[in-house]
């Protein structure tokens, strides 16, 4: 019997904060007709900014990018749900404040989930402080861009907030660098560190979790040369390696450890230095490269990285002993800006929104770099996040019992 593929898919309403044309769709590849074919539909209120299958407890977590929960409450949006183990479709299963603005990223462990809000980077509003002294005054504040941590029972819902870490600090760049801009959530070295690449304040943080206590603990930092707005980190623990893309300028960086601090080492570009060259405009624009995803491939051979505008695909060959990057190759994708890369199985599955499809790269196994690009889904408006779960029937098991992994 042969595996079992679905797709599960979340898009973005026009603008933030309102009801949209917005849905979590589910796909299922079909063996038979060599196409994957949607097979649920989930209307959703507003825009989806994450979505995430859970293998082991069978659940689906979405995120809303929204700044107010309810009408009168502010906060986020997680909301998540059951996954049919015969069917794949999914059955609303609960909901929660994300306790922040605009929630981007989420990481699951047996019995807590971390959550990541994005904040706002747009026109501040009033706040009202009471000093020590008792002397009440006024401020302007963003919406909060937080870590919060959210314990999970045993069937992976997420039941109360135990505690939260709030990112404050901007930069000099308009727009990118208003706020902290915190934008991903990323495993570290072990699997109680994560990563959190600030955009706005140029640095990683490094934070650990005491599942027994509920506690956020920050660890420390790598900090990124200023301006480059760090977007997506990477831990790579047998090369003893971080890498770290910057959204707003179009490079990646090897981050070693030396004398007790991480700094980069290395820094390549995300497309070719001779078209870099033709941008005229400046970084603060949306025609300028950014680069927006990043991926190491399970043997640790090869790093891959998206840049919108330029629609590139970089494959950076690694050095077994040192983590070092070679020189990259670059590949023009056929879509238009790319979001988003899950790796799985030797391919790429790319995440494209304006051309509203998902691409599925083959990879050459010996050097890593695209054989084939093919469209597999298309016609999804406003296309924003994708993930995917794979049934898969072990040898000697009955028709009727599946095995699910990643």
């Amino acid at each position: 019997m042969s595996d079992r593929r679905f797709i599960y898919t979340g898009n973005w309403a026009s603008t933030y904060n309102e009801r949209g044309n917005t849905a979590v769709c589910v796909y299922e590849y079909k063996e038979t007709d060599r196409e994957w074919k949607r097979i649920q539909r989930v209307p959703m209120e507003y825009s989806v900014s994450g979505l995430w299958v859970d293998t082991e407890k069978y659940m689906l977590y979405v995120s809303l990018e929204i700044s107010r929960f309810q009408q009168e409450e502010p906060g986020g949006r997680v909301l998540w749900f059951k996954i049919d183990r015969e069917t794949g479709m999914l059955m609303p299963a609960g909901q929660i404040n994300s306790f922040g603005a605009f929630p981007l990223d989420l990481k699951l462990s047996e019995h807590y989930a971390l959550v990541l809000n994005h904040g706002s980077n747009r026109p501040p509003v009033c706040g009202v402080f009471a000093d020590r002294d008792g002397t009440i005054r006024t401020g302007n504040v963003f919406d909060a861009a937080t870590l919060v941590l959210f314990e999970r029972d045993d069937e992976g819902n997420l039941t109360k907030a135990r505690d939260f870490y709030a990112f404050t600090g901007s930069g000099e760049i308009p727009f990118f660098q208003e706020t902290a801009s915190p934008h991903s959530l990323c495993r570290g070295m072990d699997r109680t560190e994560y990563l959190v690449p600030e955009r706005g304040t140029d640095r990683v943080s490094i934070f650990r979790i005491d599942g027994e206590n509920w506690k956020i603990s920050r660890q420390g930092e790598i900090r990124i040369p200023k301006g480059y707005g760090p977007r997506n980190a990477i831990a790579v623990q047998g090369l003893s390696s971080y890498y770290v893309i910057g959204e707003i300028m179009p490079a990646v960086l090897l981050c070693k450890e030396s004398q007790g601090e991480l700094s980069p080492v290395q820094k390549l570009t995300t497309v070719p230095e001779k078209e870099l060259e033709q941008y005229k405009e400046p970084v603060t624009s949306f025609q300028y490269p950014h680069p927006s995803a990043l991926a190491v491939s399970p043997d640790h051979r090869f790093l891959y990285t998206l840049t919108r505008a330029a629609d590139v695909l970089a494959v950076y060959p690694l050095h077994p002993e040192t983590g070092e990057m070679g020189s990259p190759s670059c590949h023009r994708l056929s879509g238009a800006n790319p979001r988003q890369l899950l790796l799985e199985g030797g391919d790429l599955y790319i995440v494209f929104q304006d051309t509203e499809t998902i691409e599925r790269v083959r990879l050459n196994a010996i050097t890593g770099t695209p054989v084939q690009e093919i469209t597999v889904i298309r016609d999804i408006p406003r296309l924003a996040v994708m993930d995917m779960l794979v049934m898969q029937q072990e040898a000697g098991e009955a028709e009727n019992e599946t095995n699910y992994t990643r």
